[in-house]
């Protein structure tokens, strides 16, 4: 039977064994919690950018609305100026023709 003294030396066999499996292990958490962290900064930069992303749509859109009042605008625009010209037209040929009675 095994005694005091030869698990004392088994177990310091097994730290030893153990030793460059737990470094191995400590490198390892290591490296997982620096991936961890960089995982966590990709996800905070993509929710930023997904933030500015969606100010930009916004901002499109009101800018395709104003656009689109914008060349409603000319249109009525150019309406008015032919309705101007007509008119201006017609007031001239009634008054050409008052006179002539």
């Amino acid at each position: 039977m095994l005694d005091q003294n030869d698990l004392l030396a088994i177990a310091k066999l097994m730290d030893t064994k153990l030793e460059p499996i737990n470094a191995h292990l400590d490198t390892m958490d290591a490296r997982l919690d620096k991936i961890e962290e960089e995982a966590r900064q990709t996800r905070v930069l993509i929710e930023n950018q997904d933030h500015k992303i969606q100010l930009i749509a916004e901002q499109h859109s009101e800018i395709i609305e104003k656009l689109s009042v914008t060349k409603e605008v000319d249109s009525l625009k150019g309406r008015v100026s032919t309705l101007e010209g007509t008119v201006k037209t017609h007031t001239t040929q009634i008054t050409e023709l008052k006179k002539a009675q």
